[in-house]
């Protein structure tokens, strides 16, 4: 995390976690990572309430998934407003270029089907709100 902060010019950032000591970021790397499993299993209670904790909503692992990214390509509506509406950067790219727009658009085309309806109405609904939070493809 802190080679991360510090090559991305966070340097105040960078130098706020490292005073804060090896304990407080072991803790940060766990909250992180709760808040990234919370969006994987679309437990938006947990999100609201590890976000209200203080977890910052734009942490990222190691590829640089968000949880907004995450929960995009889940199709969870209630997680994708929940993150947005707490700020999450919504044109955000991981190391490999995609975006969470860029995961829906590609789930959404796989659910294109009349069968899976739903799911493709899920995904439409994550796409709009990413759009008019300014992702762009």
């Amino acid at each position: 995390m802190i080679p991360r902060a510090a090559g991305t010019g966070l340097f105040l950032a960078a130098t706020l976690v490292l005073a804060a000591g090896p304990e407080a970021r072991a803790r940060q790397d766990w909250d992180c990572r709760d808040l990234l499993d919370a969006a994987f299993l679309d437990e938006f209670e947990d999100l609201d309430g590890l976000l209200a904790a203080g977890t910052p909503v734009d942490c990222v692992d190691g590829e640089g998934q968000t949880a907004l990214m995450i929960a995009a390509e889940g199709g969870s509506v209630v997680s994708v407003r929940l993150l947005l509406n707490a700020g999450a950067q919504a044109g955000r790219k991981d190391v490999f270029g995609r975006s969470a727009l860029s995961r829906a658009l590609d789930k959404a085309r796989r659910f294109d089907d009349p069968r899976a309806r739903g799911l493709s109405m899920a995904y439409t609904g994550v796409i709009r709100m990413l759009r008019r939070a300014g992702a762009a493809e």
